[in-house]
């Protein structure tokens, strides 16, 4: 009788870890798939980056155009454009410029942003928007009269911020420069995650 109460005793034993380590896989099962759950929600959540294909031309005598070749409609008021000189300026990647979005225009008519119609700016003077959207096969433009940078005898006598280069106070670095002809910049897009969107690289003709 008495081994027979032993043999009882420790197969309830053996049974007793066997069950614990069976919650514990459940529980641990439970919560993954709890975290799974939650990341993937996350991710879903996320607002994916947009796909834009950019292409530009810049003439020193006739402005800049740039046209959307492909991808999303981009809200103008969402995005920002950036230049910035390549390589062929040697050690000058860091010299960033952020577009003022007031000299971007849809009219290629104009030599100088101040003929343009508020309504056909990515942004008007007052800070209110004009083109609301940059879409497929869309071209817009930079006046020629807006193409130089905020140095001496580059930016026609206006003002910094109605420059393409509005912080660059370098006439070595200027693509206006008859000097840099053939040289390249790079024209970028970017969202308001800071994301780059769309990058090109431009050729400086005459």
């Amino acid at each position: 009788m008495r081994s027979r109460a032993i043999r009882e005793e420790s197969s309830e034993s053996a049974v007793s870890p066997v069950v614990g380590i069976m919650l514990m896989l459940v529980v641990t099962i439970i919560i993954a798939a709890v975290v799974a759950g939650f990341a993937g929600g996350l991710g879903d959540s996320a607002e994916k980056p947009q796909q834009v294909q950019l292409r530009a031309k810049y003439s020193q005598s006739q402005g800049m155009s740039i046209e959307h070749i492909g991808g999303d409609v981009i809200p103008t008021t969402d995005v920002k454009l950036i230049v910035r000189p390549s390589r062929t300026f040697g050690d000058a990647a860091h010299r960033i410029n952020e577009i003022n979005p007031a000299i971007i225009t849809s009219d290629g008519s104009v030599s100088n942003i101040t003929d343009a119609a508020a309504a056909a700016r990515w942004k008007r003077e007052t800070g209110m928007t004009g083109i609301h959207a940059f879409r497929p096969g869309d071209t817009h433009y930079i006046p020629v009269d807006n193409c130089g940078s905020a140095a001496t005898g580059y930016n026609l006598g206006m003002a910094a911020h109605w420059q393409l280069q509005q912080n660059d106070n370098s006439a070595t670095y200027t693509f206006k420069n008859p000097a840099n002809l053939g040289k390249t910049f790079f024209l970028e897009m970017v969202d308001s995650y800071g994301r780059t969107i769309a990058k090109t690289e431009v050729i400086i003709n005459p």
